[in-house]
């Protein structure tokens, strides 16, 4: 009988280790946004329009309802045709 390879490890054949990446991305995405969002508010708003400056917690709501939001919008406004992918 012949014996089959025992395959090695490279991380890439652990379904696990890909989604804790994806994931790890998304969050990294959404809080660099939030930062994003919340410094130039706090730079630019209070002084310009004399607003006051946004909480952290309300920069990742924002980003969080904007991301919402627009997958809402673009699943709203697919239009789906036989034979066309989206």
């Amino acid at each position: 009988m012949t014996e089959k390879p025992i395959p090695t490890s490279d991380g890439h054949d652990k379904p696990f280790h890909r989604y804790a990446m994806v994931t790890l991305k998304a969050l990294g995405l959404i809080l660099g946004l939030a930062v994003l969002v919340h410094v130039s508010w706090n730079m630019f708003a209070p002084d310009l329009l004399g607003l006051t400056p946004m909480r952290m917690k309300q920069a990742l709501g924002l980003v969080i309802f904007a991301g919402a939001f627009a997958s809402v919008v673009r699943i709203a406004t697919a239009r789906r045709y036989p034979g066309k992918a989206c």
